[in-house]
């Protein structure tokens, strides 16, 4: 493509800037000579800098690893064995589960089978070993739209078997948090299902992060907020748990937005590093720093011109170039759309993600935002994976998050109206294609009724 700059002048002679007149031509021709598998011809190699914004290490730009003297978390221990039983009461086991293989498609009876059991032999049920039965009820349920019957019966199960409960209560009560939110909204009491995630954090930290995803979508800052500042510096210093750094990530920008909405002088502050520098995790110097701190609000709050966007022919890190964009399409996100802050944290997220994995290692993208059905569809699936199947607040929040953007380049001039467009008929094409299964799925996946959101 041409390496003319969007605000020089049009190479056709027409006299207009190339931006407002061969621009967005030039484009198109560009995506169509571009084969749908040869994506590589959208990139070329980086001779500067290799991956200097590692996926691996998305948050590197926030807090330094604790140090070899920082003393470990020592995490809260969940007994998963069960208790010892003699002969007879093992047959009783044996005997339920030889039942439940015959019924076990029927989920009423499954119920029936559950209810009956915890009746007769209420003190044999943490040997039962119920939680894959309850996987299997609770997906069939789900895709028969019974999901309450499904949440009734854990909260039964939780209240009356809390040891048997508490061997997969991240599991559990991740579903009980995402159906109250669902079905309650702004008036859902959830703080009880957040005690055991706060006791402990780092038991099953995907499902932990599961729920601070869905809490963000579903706009609870203040609830979210109060689950980040228990857990995060558990999570970094335990052992246990890969990228636990990315709750203190969510939970600084919740300050920094904060400071923000409550009026807060961008070009003081002060108060807010103050905040900062109270967290038990130190973060990287330059968040003390009180101009580079301005510059961090301003990036979130302020308007970026074509002067940004030109910038990207010689900038050394495209990542940051990227991690800047996405940072203002969060200010827009929560100024024109009337997100929550944390909602709009997600959505950059989510496009952070995408321009950072779209991007092959050791390459440079030819243009600042680079977008093909293809590129879109792959790189959001990738994205969206969560253990053996589909993340469905990843999964339809992301689609969200690339149609807002899509919206948002063509009215910052930063691609143009023919292809902020595209990539909203991509985004709605895939919406489309996915959401039915999605809210079948998983719990999370009915909190999305309407597209866009």
């Amino acid at each position: 493509m041409s390496k003319v700059g969007r605000n020089d002048p049009c190479p056709c002679g027409s006299g207009k800037k190339y931006k407002k007149c061969c621009l967005a031509k030039d484009e198109k021709k560009h995506l169509e000579n571009t084969k749908t598998d040869d994506i590589g011809a959208l990139f070329e190699d980086s001779p500067i800098v290799d991956d200097a914004f590692d996926e691996i290490d998305l948050i590197e730009d926030f807090e330094e690893s604790p140090g070899s003297d920082v003393e470990p978390y020592v995490s809260k221990t969940i007994d998963k064995e069960m208790p010892e039983i003699d002969e007879e009461e093992q047959a009783l086991v044996e005997a339920w589960w030889s039942e439940y293989d015959e019924m076990a498609k029927d989920p009423d009876q499954v119920l029936h089978h559950l209810h009956a059991f915890f009746q007769a032999h209420p003190d044999l049920v943490e040997n039962l070993g119920v939680e894959e039965a309850l996987f299997e009820l609770g997906a069939k349920l789900i895709r028969l739209d019974r999901t309450g019957d499904y949440i009734e019966f854990l909260k039964h199960l939780r209240q009356t078997f809390p040891a048997t409960y508490l061997k997969h209560f991240a599991y559990f009560d991740r579903d009980i948090i995402a159906y109250s939110l669902i079905e309650q909204g702004s008036g859902a009491d959830i703080q009880v299902y957040l005690e055991l995630f706060k006791e402990y954090p780092d038991a099953d930290p995907d499902f932990l992060f599961g729920v601070i995803n869905f809490l963000m979508v579903s706009e609870r800052d203040e609830t979210l907020v109060d689950l980040l500042e228990a857990i995060y510096d558990p999570l970094i210093r335990s052992t246990q748990v890969i990228g636990g750094d990315e709750a203190l990530d969510i939970l600084v920008y919740a300050y920094c937005t904060d400071y923000l909405d409550r009026g807060g002088d961008r070009a003081n502050p002060e108060p807010l590093i103050e905040r900062l520098k109270a967290l038990r995790t130190p973060l990287r110097e330059h968040w003390y720093d009180p101009k580079s701190l301005e510059t961090r609000l301003d990036q979130i709050v302020g308007d970026l011109d074509a002067s940004f966007l030109d910038s990207f022919r010689t900038t050394k890190d495209v990542a940051q170039f990227h991690s800047t964009a996405t940072l203002n399409f969060m200010g827009w996100l929560h100024r024109e759309k009337g997100f929550s802050w944390m909602k709009a944290q997600f959505y950059r997220q989510q496009v952070l993600w995408y321009l950072l994995r779209s991007t092959p290692r050791g390459k440079r993208p030819r243009q600042p935002f680079t977008f093909t059905k293809q590129l879109v569809d792959q790189t959001l699936a990738q994205n969206a994976q969560f253990i053996f199947s589909m993340d469905p607040t990843k999964a339809l929040g992301s689609i969200n998050a690339m149609y807002w953007f899509g919206e948002y380049l063509a009215q910052r001039d930063f691609i143009s109206a023919e292809l902020g467009a595209d990539l909203q008929r991509w985004c709605e094409e895939m919406w489309k294609s996915v959401s039915t299964d999605l809210r079948r799925e998983g719990i999370e996946g009915k909190a999305f009724k309407v597209f866009p959101s």
